[in-house]
Parts: C-alpha cells; sequence; structure tokens
C-alpha cells in the first residue's frame, strides 16, 4: 500500500492512508531527541516501545470507558509494531505538529 507523507517530526511521521482519507497513519521513529532537537541520538527499538506504550494508555482509557471523542479520534487500531491508525485532523495532530519549546502530549 503506497502511503503518502503528511508531515514528519524529530520522532514520528504522519502518513495519509490511500484507503480512508479519514484516517492517518502515526508512525514512529528510533529517534531520541532533547532540548528542541540540540541532542540527537538513535536507539534501536525505541519506535516499538513508544508504539506500543502510546496505543497501551489508549486502550486503557477505551477499557476504563473513557470513550470521549478526544480518545476516540486519537487511537483507531494499532497497525503494526511501530504505527497505528488515528482519525484525521483530531487533537492529536496538535501534539505531534506542537509549537517550538511546547513539549509533547505522547
Amino acid at each position: 500500500m503506497e502511503r503518502q507523507l503528511l508531515a514528519e517530526g524529530k520522532t514520528k511521521r504522519v502518513w495519509a492512508d490511500s484507503a480512508d482519507p479519514d484516517l492517518v497513519v502515526i508512525e514512529s521513529k528510533d529517534d531520541l531527541t532533547a532540548g528542541d532537537g540540540a541532542k540527537h541520538d538513535v536507539l534501536s527499538g525505541k519506535a516499538v516501545q513508544a508504539t506500543q506504550t502510546a496505543c497501551n494508555v489508549f486502550r486503557h482509557l477505551q477499557s476504563c470507558g473513557l470513550e470521549s471523542a478526544l480518545i476516540k479520534s486519537a487511537f483507531i487500531k494499532q497497525l503494526s509494531e511501530t504505527s497505528f491508525y488515528k482519525i484525521s485532523n483530531s487533537f492529536l495532530d496538535f501534539c505531534l505538529t506542537k509549537p517550538k519549546n511546547s513539549g509533547s502530549i505522547i
């Protein structure tokens, strides 16, 4: 399946889903950054851990009955070890394309 890269940050990529224009794929990278990118390293396996952690948090919130619009749009399902589906144009987009020096929610 061919995907179009929509955005790339220091630790994640956002891909368009060719089968459903309402979905995007969030792909974690093995990159580690600090100091707004001043420090950078690559740690093999970090993307798997980051994706698993994010997906587990969303699954846990859903299992607790927190089926809010944010949770529903932020996480649809895990796609692979390093990626998951989410609805395009949701609050999570802000978290992934955050203003400089604002930190990250995920």
